[in-house]
Parts: C-alpha cells; structure tokens; sequence
C-alpha cells in the first residue's frame, strides 16, 4: 500500500488523549464508505440503498491505518492496490485513489455532487458530529506531486446536505418502451413508456448499432436510471444494454386449431355416421305427437 492520505479532527478537543476512541472509529469507518461511494462512480456502478456493493468498490476502500500524528487528531490512511475493472482508461490507478479523489471534488463542489456521494460525506460530518462536538475534518492527500484537499466545516456540510436533497439520484435498472427517436450524432434520443412518458436517453458509440435496430421497436433499455431528487420518476437514461422482447405467441405451437378441415376429414375424426339414403330415416312418435305437429303447421 502506497497512496496514502491524511485526515484531519480539528477543534478545541480534537486532541490524542482527548478524542473518544468511539469518535475515531466512526470517522475512519466514514471516511472508508465516502471512498467506496466515489469509487462506485468511478467505475459507473453506483451504490444503492439495498444489496451487497460491487467487489471492486469493497475492495477499493479497504483502508488501512499507517500512523497517528500526535496535535490534532491525524489518522494518516493508505489505500489499496485495487484496480478498476477491465476495460477502462484508467486501469493501472488504484481505484481507491480514484474514489478520493471523486469523493475531493465533490466536497470542493458541492452544487454538481452526486446525491449519494454528497450523502455520504454530509454523514461523516454527522458521524463525527462536526459543528458541535468538532470544528471540522479536513482530507488532505498528493497524487501525481500535486496536493489536493478539502476542509469539511459546518457550512461546507449544510451544502453537500442541501445537494443531497436536490440531485438527481442514480441506480441500475431498465425502462420497458419503444424508442421514438434517436440522434446519432448527439448519441441520445427519448423512449416512449406505455404510459405516454418520455424518457430521455443516453447512450455510448458502441451501442449505437443496437440504438438503430431498435427505432420505432418496443424494448427493454437497460442501464443507469437517473431519478429526480425524491426517487420516484425517472428522468433519464444511460443506456448499457438493449434486451428484444420476445413476442406474444413466440414458443407456442399453432396446432391442429389453424388446420383446415373438409367436412369428410371431420366426420373421420369425430367418428361421426350418418344415412345416406334418406328413405331408411325413421321417426317413432305417438299418434297425439304427429297430430300436435302436423296441426302446428297447420294442416
């Protein structure tokens, strides 16, 4: 482990002797989830309210503590070396380190954070209960020769508390629809649901071929669902995947029902007779029968 960070416990009793172990806890455990949250949007996978998070993520913020400065409680952290999954640019950069600094440029810019990360680092400032028991947590950290770091105070969190109320909210799922129009130089275009909603989306180069095939067809578009800030109406799109949906009648077999039948072919199969020769057809009946018909037609 080579990429280590600091972070910083400031405030009148932010001092080694002074610091409940329980508050030290509950800020490496915060500082280890706000890591996992911008790894997750590294690696577009974001984190969401239920289910086991993605190896990668769990395996990038496994941090571990390498010392204890003495003044202001400073725990100084290092991060694995844990690589993004195959098939991005960046491969050979923990994607820890690239979590931190995601996780930074949140907390530098609060009003374009995603919500859930915004969420977390708004909860480590209530973990550590920043604004009352403490002053403040500062994340300091050098990457490339360059130091970056952010100073977490009361203001700076109600922001990142704000955002998390107002932003757009991400999760994995998929949109049933027909995909009305597409723009293929702009790579987007707008899915028409069953109830006449108009989603827009997003979609990469790659996928552009599967875009085209669907025009004007009813699909399940399948990608990273972007929600409005109460989590309840899709607003948008980025498409992953294209699934076909199979047709009403697909796997059924049609059967003799869609055969036709002569009337000869019939009678064979329902192993029905019938006379030919109508001078053998008899009919017992009593003599009050035959009058009661004979005087209903009237004769």
């Amino acid at each position: 482990m080579e990429h280590e960070f600091e972070v910083r416990l400031e405030g009148l009793h932010a001092r080694l002797g002074e610091v409940p172990a329980g508050d030290l806890a509950r800020l490496l455990l915060a500082v280890e989830r706000v890591i996992a949250f911008g790894s997750a949007h590294v690696i577009n996978r974001p984190i969401g309210g239920r289910g086991p998070r993605p190896k990668a993520v769990v395996d990038a913020s496994r941090i571990a503590i390498v010392a204890l400065r003495e003044g202001s409680v400073v725990p100084v952290l290092a991060i694995p070396d844990s690589l993004p999954p195959p098939g991005f640019a960046f491969e050979t950069t923990p994607l820890g380190v690239l979590g931190l600094q995601e996780a930074i440029r949140a907390a530098q810019h609060p009003e374009a954070a995603p919500a859930d990360l915004a969420g977390a680092l708004a909860q480590l400032g209530r973990d550590v209960r920043v604004g009352s028991e403490y002053e403040s947590v500062s994340i300091r950290f050098q990457v490339d020769g360059e130091e970056r770091s952010v100073r977490l105070d009361r203001p700076r969190l109600q922001q990142l508390e704000d955002r998390t109320a107002t932003a757009p909210r991400l999760a994995a799922g998929g949109i049933e629809g027909v995909l009305v129009e597409a723009d293929f130089e702009a790579l987007n275009g707008h899915i028409r649901t069953a109830y006449g909603r108009r989603i827009a989306l997003e979609y990469p180069t790659d996928l552009a071929d599967d875009v085209e095939e669907a025009i004007r067809q009813r699909r399940d578009f399948v990608g990273e669902v972007v929600y409005d800030a109460s989590g309840q109406t899709i607003e948008s799109l980025r498409l992953t995947g294209i699934q076909r949906q199979p047709a009403l009648w697909e796997g059924l077999e049609p059967g003799e029902f869609w055969e036709t039948r002569t009337v000869g072919e019939l009678r064979v199969l329902q192993g029905a007779t019938a006379s030919t020769d109508v001078a053998t057809l008899t009919l017992d009946v009593t003599d009050g029968e035959a009058e009661a018909f004979l005087e209903a037609l009237g004769l």
